[in-house]
């Protein structure tokens, strides 16, 4: 019976050992999934923003042409304020264009609005460049008799 009761005792012993060490292992195949999925979310995130940030980026105005871009709102403002936009003279918008805007700069207003001459649309200043970057920006314009105008204003810097 002693043979018999230590032959038990050792298959019990090694099911024990063997069973602790069962749950062991899916212990550790359970870590090792969870940081699996871990990493798998980091690499999505790091993946997520990065485009973000380069999207965005790409989308954004650089320094100096954001100061392109106000030099050409307060010009148009300017000429709003003083109502020569609303005086809808091509050659007087040109010539006061021309004394406001900085000599390295070239600019061209588009006026659209509900008046006879061309057919609703007014053009002054210089003549777009075929190969530099335009930057453009709007302005709603009101007139002393109750007209609107859509003033789009194009801006470049001049090449040298």
């Amino acid at each position: 019976t002693n043979g018999v009761l230590s032959n038990s005792s050792s298959r019990l012993t090694r099911w024990q050992s063997n069973h602790s060490q069962n749950k062991l292992c899916q212990g550790r195949k359970g870590f090792i999934f969870t940081l699996d999925i871990l990493v798998g979310i980091v690499v999505l995130f790091i993946f997520l923003g990065t485009s973000l940030f380069l999207v965005t980026r790409a989308s954004e105005v650089s320094l100096s042409g954001q100061q392109i871009l106000e030099t050409g709102s307060d010009i148009t403002t300017l000429l709003d304020r003083e109502q020569v936009l609303a005086s809808l003279d091509e050659t007087l918008i040109t010539t006061k264009i021309a004394n406001l805007l900085p000599p390295n700069y070239g600019m061209l207003l588009r006026i659209e609005g509900n008046f006879s001459s061309g057919n609703g649309l007014l053009e002054a200043g210089e003549e777009i460049p075929a190969a530099t970057s335009i930057y453009s920006g709007r302005r709603i314009s009101l007139t002393p008799e109750g007209k609107y105008l859509k003033v789009t204003y194009l801006m470049w810097v001049k090449q040298q």
